[in-house]
């Protein structure tokens, strides 16, 4: 259960950054 908890969050605090990251590589 846990572990799952912090993958969740994990994706979701990372996930954001990807898409900035792919953006500011335009």
């Amino acid at each position: 259960m846990a572990s799952t908890y912090v993958l969740l969050v994990f994706i979701w605090a990372t996930t954001p950054l990807a898409i900035v990251w792919s953006v500011s590589d335009l």
